[in-house]
């Protein structure tokens, strides 16, 4: 759901998909929203060269999203270095840090342990 949102043009219709399909917060539908923008400018080549214009096009990202040797694909990896640290600064709170699984596979040592049966007492 998420890609499907950061696919939307403006950063209006983004944080619209965010907020009624994933249910977040304006404020974090927005941050989301200047995370999507903020990698599309910065990483189009990047994952235009990675998945190709077709594919990229159509919503579909083939293939695993890290390789053997456990590297992000390139257009992953530039998300992460170009729009991650603005992100975290923005969100406050990333899945991993949060103790969730993505899509994307992470090693167990980058997903933080949290009991969240606590928040539910």
């Amino acid at each position: 759901p998420a890609r499907e949102c950061a696919r939307k043009a403006g950063l209006k219709r983004k944080k619209q998909c965010f907020q009624k399909r994933i249910g977040f917060t304006a404020y974090c539908a927005e941050s989301w929203g200047y995370n999507a923008l903020n990698t599309r400018r910065e990483c189009l080549g990047a994952c235009l060269a990675d998945y190709g214009f077709f594919n990229l096009l159509l919503g579909r990202y083939p293939g695993p999203n890290v390789d053997e040797t456990g590297q992000l694909r390139p257009c992953l990896q530039c998300d992460e270095d170009i729009s991650g640290a603005g992100f975290k600064y923005s969100a406050g709170r990333t899945r991993r840090n949060s103790g969730l699984q993505s899509a994307i596979k992470r090693p167990g040592s980058e997903i933080f342990t949290v009991d969240h049966s606590a928040y539910f007492q």
